[in-house]
């Protein structure tokens, strides 16, 4: 079985990134890591810089460009292929036996097969994604073994820290700390307190003073937290738009100007994404919420439990109200899922129900394995396919200084750096010095504009 999950790797791995983003702005992101680590007002020169997620770093340590001739992309296959076989040897349905752990480790291999198309891309969506399912696998385990320390429920609250700056989106997981922390404080355990406070922000430091560097805020996009004055700081017109298509694109609008009521975009939103996954994910968050209100009047609560699933329902309405594209909250529809079928366990023909539930999804899963290992090329084996070459246009940015814009669209090409894809950004940014290490930052006649991401004016 761990073969025949590593050989599936190894095929969606190896193929060429078909992720629009890729060229719009994962591999340059990648590039800027490689050959200048970080940069003063990179988000200046492209605002899709400005995300900044812990994974790029990752990416660029394994890109490996120096020993074997190009870049790289095989983090996202390693490291689905090491939840994905983490989730098969650990599993208890083949031993006969049901847990709710189990169903995350299920949904683990679904989510996995649902994103295979992606994971020959450096993507930063899927490594959070397989955290956070990892996250409630663990802390279920850790309520089936019955454990009651609450530092090791806190070692799982470190890892979600660690999760929020892989992806901003993530960061309703922090409600999970709540339990660990009051259980903490309540059996005065100083120094474990403090060694998990220390944790997490060995971790969060140094990306939120990424963050500040990049764009000269310390979470972007969000310009009202303004605590920096320096010169390279982003227009806050550019994190206002930049926030609001994100939310328009995810909400099947693709346009910010476009304001739409809920009862507008809903309908339409629907009509276009996985509509039996969305019911099911909702139905289900109901029932638990239902379940959840009737152990409250039976005073039959258990906080280990509880508070993992007031996480799920927070994630999941988190996710709908603000960005609901399927790629960014696929997870977040399977939580509430895996809450619900735990109330199917405890009835008397459940486990049989569940059980025939997994084989009617997992079948087609496996078959979908098998038809991409048939897709293997024997030249990808000697060497990963390269990322894609577009044709570019050379651009002076300053004396001596230059850069590469597409000569159509917006993605940019391998063979060029630095390349961006926006003409009129590239024309109102200057260097802050005489080389790209010394950063961007935008000329002074156009500080006064209410520039967006592209570099035209907009008004909201």
């Amino acid at each position: 079985m761990v073969l025949f999950v590593c050989i599936c790797m190894l095929v969606y791995t190896v193929g060429k990134p078909v992720h629009y983003d890729t060229m719009l702005y994962h591999f340059q992101a990648i590039k800027w890591i490689e050959e200048y680590g970080v940069v003063p007002g990179l988000g200046n020169l492209h605002n899709r810089f400005a995300y900044n997620s812990a994974f790029m770093p990752l990416q660029a340590l394994f890109s490996l460009d120096w020993l074997v001739g190009q870049p790289l992309h095989t983090v996202n296959g390693f490291v689905a292929g090491v939840f994905l076989i983490y989730a098969i040897i650990t599993n208890q349905l083949w031993n006969g036996k049901i847990r709710l752990s189990d169903l995350f480790k299920v949904m683990t291999g679904i989510y996995v097969c649902y994103t295979s198309g992606l994971i020959s891309s450096p993507s930063s969506d899927i490594l959070p994604m397989l955290m956070i399912l990892y996250i409630c696998t663990k802390w279920c385990e850790l309520i089936e073994s019955d454990v009651m320390d609450s530092s090791m429920y806190g070692f799982l609250c470190i890892l979600g820290v660690y999760t929020i700056t892989l992806k901003l989106s993530a960061a309703v997981c922090v409600i999970l700390a709540i339990w660990p922390a009051i259980k903490l404080i309540q059996e005065k355990k100083w120094k474990e307190i403090v060694l998990h406070i220390v944790g997490g922000l060995v971790i969060v430091i140094p990306w939120l003073a990424r963050n500040v560097i990049i764009s000269g805020y310390l979470l972007y996009p969000y310009p009202q937290i303004d605590l920096f004055n320096v010169d390279w700081k982003m227009p806050a017109s550019v994190l206002e738009y930049d926030s609001r298509e994100i939310i328009a694109w995810g909400r099947d609008i693709f346009s910010v100007e476009k304001k739409e009521a809920l009862w507008e975009w809903v309908p339409h939103w629907f009509d276009h994404s996985m509509r039996t996954l969305i019911v099911l994910g909702f139905v289900c968050g109901i029932i638990w919420l239902a379940m959840f209100v009737n152990r409250i009047i039976k005073k039959k609560t258990d906080m280990r439990q509880d508070i993992l699933g007031i996480y799920g329902i927070l994630a999941l309405l988190s996710w709908f109200f603000s960005a609901p594209l399927i790629r960014y909250g696929m997870v977040y529809l399977l939580i509430p899922i895996c809450l619900c079928a735990q109330y199917c366990l405890n009835m008397r023909k459940g486990k049989l129900l569940i059980k025939a539930a997994i084989m009617v999804v997992l079948i087609p899963v496996g078959v979908s394995y098998l038809g991409s290992i048939q897709s293997l090329q024997y030249q990808s084996l000697i060497m990963q396919d390269d990322y894609e070459w577009n044709l570019t246009e050379e651009m002076e940015l300053a004396p001596g200084v230059k850069v590469w814009i597409p000569a159509e669209g917006d993605q940019c090409s391998a063979d060029v750096f630095p390349c961006v894809p926006y003409r009129k950004m590239v024309e109102r940014v200057e260097l802050r010095g005489t080389t790209l290490k010394d950063g961007f930052r935008i000329k002074p006649e156009y500080c006064s504009l209410h520039l967006n991401a592209y570099g035209d004016e907009w008004t909201e």
